[in-house]
């Protein structure tokens, strides 16, 4: 986190940015979830711990559960962009709506020039169907686009903004 206040200006911060646990854990034992993962990482880096309340205990609410509280750390620090990884483009649209519910309940001022966008990996559009040169500084390597991914294909962030 870089703090603006060392500089001398406005409180806040500049940048936060969290990778939480965010796979459910049917998407953790059901194959959607690559096999390298699930064995190499920790499961708690990866899952959310249970939710101990009757009305949320949802795979997805679960999935979701540190969101709402990275949300809030947001608009508390009042920090400038906010980058939150997500699984995939279902659940980067629930955080997305989370981040206009959370700008909703700010006053007026800290709502101004506020933007919520949802960024893809543009890599996972690649696939092997259609190949092009990709140029990488001194290297040359082929790359591959499949020109039937979805627009929604590969959500990986939500990016919050307050400028």
């Amino acid at each position: 986190m870089l703090s603006r206040s060392n500089q001398g200006l406005s409180r806040g911060l500049d940048l936060l940015i969290s990778n939480p646990p965010y796979i459910s854990p049917r998407d953790f034992t059901n194959g959607t979830t690559r096999r390298s993962v699930r064995l190499y990482e920790p499961t708690l880096a990866l899952v959310p711990p249970a939710i101990r309340h009757p009305k949320v205990a949802s795979d997805s609410a679960r999935a979701d559960s540190f969101y709402p509280h990275l949300l809030a750390a947001s608009a508390q620090l009042d920090a400038r962009f906010t980058v939150l990884e997500c699984g995939d483009p279902g659940q980067a649209r629930r955080v997305a709506a989370m981040a206009d519910d959370t700008r909703q309940n700010l006053p007026w001022r800290s709502q101004k020039n506020m933007k919520t966008e949802i960024w893809r990996c543009d890599w996972d559009a690649y696939l092997h169907e259609t190949t092009e040169d990709v140029s990488f500084g001194d290297q040359e390597e082929s790359a591959t686009l499949d020109v039937t991914a979805k627009p929604d294909q590969g959500a990986r962030a939500v990016v919050l903004s307050r400028c």
